[in-house]
Formats: C-alpha cells, sequence, structure tokens
C-alpha cells in the first residue's frame, strides 16, 4: 500500500491538565471538523509527498501520508463520508483551496481555521492549541516509511538486514524515537540514499521565473512566474539568497533544465565568458528600469555583450552594448527529469560490490592502454609482442574472473531484493484485504 494510515487520539488528562496521545476511541460517532495539509518535494530522484490529518470532534485523529497525488484522492475520499450534505461540500471546497495553496514550504495550515477572539472554541481546537506547531508536519519517521515503501523493503526485512530488533526501528517509524545520525547512517546503507533523506525537509524554493533560448520573443529574457512552482535545492549549494530560473522551451539542449544563481552577490566573481543571470538597465520615457536575462557574459572592447548559450539559436548574440546593472554566475545546471533511477533492484545491493565492479573494470581498461602502449614499441620484435600478448591475456583473464564473482554477487542480492517485493506485494494485498474487511 503506497499511503500509511496512522490513528490516534487526543485526549485531556483530567489530573494534570495536560495533553495526552491515546489509542483511537473506537465505537464512538464523532464529526470530521479539521485538517492539516503539510507537503514535501521529495529528492530529485524521488516524487512529491504529502501528509493530511483530519482531526474529529471527539478528540480522534487519522494521519494520511504518501505520494501526494494517492493522499489527495484518499483524502478526498473521507470526506466524502461526512454525512451532512451541506458541511461536506463546505470542506471539499476548503480543501481544495487548501491543498492549492499549501506549499512545500508552508507552516501550520487549517482548513477551517477559527479566528482567535473571544468566540468559544470547539473542543478539538482547544486540545489543539496545547500541542506543538511541528506535531503535524513530516516527520522523519514518515520520510523513513516513504523510502521504505519507495525501496519495497517492510520494517521487518529492515531489521533482518540490519541485525536489530524490529520493534527499535518501528519506534522511529512511528516518531517515539528521534532517528539518530548514526540510525540514519545505517539505515541508508540498506535503503541506498542519502542519510540527510531521512532527517531533514529538502531545501526548496520557488522558481523566480522561465527563459528559453529558442523563442525570439524571449531570446534569454526571463519572465517572472507567479504559479508558484517549487524545485528542490541541491544542499550542497543552498542559501537563503539562491534563485532559480527554469528553461521553458523544447528541442533545446536546456530543455527541463534549472538554473541557480545567488542574488546580491558581495564579492567580485570571475563571470567572463561564463553562463550568468544578468540584469540590463532599459531605458524608458518616464523612468530607467532593469530587466533580466540569462545567458554567456562577456566583455570586448569595453562593451557589454551577452551570448546566445544555445548551439541550434539562428544569432550569436542575445544583445550587445548594454549597460549591465549587476552579473552574477550560474552556480548550477540540474535536470530534474533526466535524474530519474529505474534500477530499482540494484538500489539495494551494498554499495562495496558497485565500489569493486567499478574498480575492476578502472583495471581493465588501465591494463588495456598500458599494453597497447607496449606494443607501439615492441611490434618489431615477434617475440616480445607475444609475451606481452600472453601477459595481457592472462592478467585480463584474472580480473575478468574476478569481475564475474562480483557479478555473481550482485546477481544473488537482486535475487533478494525480487523475492522481497513479491513478499511486499504479498503483505500489501493482505492489507488490502484487511482494509475492505473493516
Amino acid at each position: 500500500m503506497r499511503i500509511t494510515q496512522k490513528n490516534y487520539s487526543i485526549v485531556k488528562n483530567k489530573n494534570t491538565g495536560k495533553v495526552e496521545f491515546k489509542d483511537w476511541q473506537e465505537n464512538q460517532v464523532s464529526t470530521l471538523t479539521y485538517f492539516y495539509i503539510a507537503k514535501y518535494l521529495g529528492t530529485l530522484l524521488g516524487g512529491n509527498s504529502a501528509k493530511v490529518t483530519f482531526f474529529y470532534e471527539n478528540g480522534n485523529v487519522k494521519e494520511l501520508f504518501g505520494p501526494d497525488g494517492d493522499v489527495y484522492h484518499f483524502a478526498k475520499k473521507i470526506i466524502f463520508q461526512k454525512k451532512n450534505e451541506r458541511a461536506k461540500h463546505e470542506m471539499l471546497e476548503a480543501f481544495d483551496a487548501t491543498w492549492k495553496s499549501t506549499k512545500p514550504t508552508s507552516r501550520y495550515y487549517y482548513g477551517r481555521p477559527l479566528q482567535r477572539s473571544a468566540r468559544k472554541k470547539s473542543g478539538i481546537m482547544q486540545l489543539l492549541d496545547q500541542v506543538p506547531s511541528d506535531k503535524f508536519q513530516i516527520s522523519s519517521g514518515d520520510l523513513l516509511k516513504s523510502k521504505l515503501a519507495e525501496r519495497k523493503i517492510t520494517p521487518e526485512q529492515l531489521a533482518e538486514n540490519l541485525d536489530r530488533n524490529k520493534s527499535s526501528i518501528y519506534t522511529h517509524i512511528k516518531g517515539e524515537r528521534a532517528l539518530s545520525k548514526d540510525a540514519a547512517i545505517e539505515y541508508s546503507k540498506i535503503l541506498g540514499c542519502d542519510p540527510v533523506d531521512l532527517m531533514f525537509d529538502k531545501k526548496t524554493i520557488e522558481v523566480w521565473g522561465t527563459t528559453s533560448f529558442l523563442k525570439r520573443s524571449l531570446n534569454g529574457l526571463v519572465i517572472p512566474q507567479k504559479d508558484g512552482k517549487f524545485v528542490t535545492v541541491p544542499r550542497d549549494f543552498y542559501s537563503p539568497s539562491i534563485r532559480a530560473v527554469q528553461y521553458d522551451n523544447v528541442g533545446s539542449i536546456y530543455t527541463g533544465k534549472t538554473f541557480f544563481y545567488y542574488k546580491d552577490n558581495e564579492r567580485k566573481l570571475e563571470t567572463e565568458n561564463k553562463l550568468c543571470f544578468v540584469g540590463v538597465v532599459q531605458e524608458d520615457e518616464i523612468d530607467d528600469y532593469v530587466s533580466f536575462y540569462v545567458g554567456v557574459y562577456e566583455t570586448h572592447q569595453g562593451k557589454h555583450n551577452l551570448i546566445n548559450p544555445e548551439p541550434f539559436a539562428r544569432e550569436r548574440y542575445i544583445l550587445q552594448d548594454f549597460d549591465v546593472a549587476f552579473v552574477t554566475p550560474i552556480v548550477a545546471v540540474v535536470d530534474a527529469e533526466a535524474a530519474i533511477d529505474n534500477t530499482s533492484k540494484r538500489s539495494n545491493v551494498p554499495e562495496h560490490l558497485f565500489y569493486e565492479q567499478e574498480t575492476k573494470e578502472k583495471e581493465i581498461a588501465l591494463l588495456k592502454m598500458k599494453y597497447e602502449d607496449a606494443l607501439k614499441h615492441t611490434l618489431e620484435n615477434e617475440k616480445k609482442y607475444q609475451k606481452i600478448q600472453k601477459d595481457f591475456e592472462k592478467e585480463k583473464a584474472q580480473l575478468e574472473a574476478q569481475m564475474e564473482e562480483t557479478n555473481k554477487l550482485i546477481a544473488d542480492e537482486i535475487k533478494k531484493q525480487e523475492q522481497r517485493i513479491l513478499q511486499y506485494r504479498d503483505e500489501v494485498f493482505k492489507q488490502e484485504e484487511e482494509l475492505k474487511r473493516a
């Protein structure tokens, strides 16, 4: 099952007056009152996720987490179960509006928030006032669940691979215990991911604008965007001042790519003959203004020019002899669409086997270069040539044998992953049957 569910109840301890989290209150009819939406942009290799939390008037809470599209549709089904038709349609409209407005950087959105006034609050809202605001955000436990589902590995299989007690893994999944750095590193070796992806949200920013190098109407001009599209920033490049521009045209070497740059660089950077984000002073009858371009910046005989980086562009120059407002280099060009790993079975093979495989491949390539170079100088002597050829074949055979052994180990790991996938599917089918019966 792609969506994970978690049911519990928020109650107030009569003795201490503090809010506690208990088991879901069965056999109690209660009204679905509020919801909370949190979104997670995901990695360059993975999809977007979302978490929807439903609050019932009796204190019951239902959490849904998984791929954003699946969560959206499942959440709508839950709202459809409301008996009051007017309240149902109001919540559906509020849900759609909130879903659209909720961004990966948003915090604490409620579907129908009450004004913090003297007006008496409902019971569930009084309880929620005492719950930390990050309680319903996407947690490290959610990220771990998502990665397990993505790799089609159950918590039991993860525990078996790590020789761990499965109860300790469940404490991390449920959020009962914070995921430590050491645990994240340990899990990441089996899940084939960056340990950071199990502990923290991805760094995301809103796309500032779009450009094209082939459209004559744009020709490197950046058009600001208001559609609220977000992109993941490579963590090594992240800074609060980083900005993103996306390429918006097909048929180019830059199709699907995102350009990252830093706004307001304080130090003078080398920009000559580099791809840059450029501010260009435009003269107007009323007042001068600045327009923005992306292109290869050059200075020639005291003049500022902007070269079109697209090799199939009809004209070489985007702009010539223009007034510069500022120039800052593009620090990264990322193609998220190309960063897709379809080798799901190989993703869980231990890294050291791939490293060993790569090492042998390089050794064979270097050995070949070594003997080809030697042969160039020994072709006149047939005996030396034969000896070199013999030595080459011998060493090559040894390395290939080692390579075959490594490939066998990898094949064995892949078979294990296939068995795990089959087991995972059986468990999903069992869960779905149980849900249908419920």
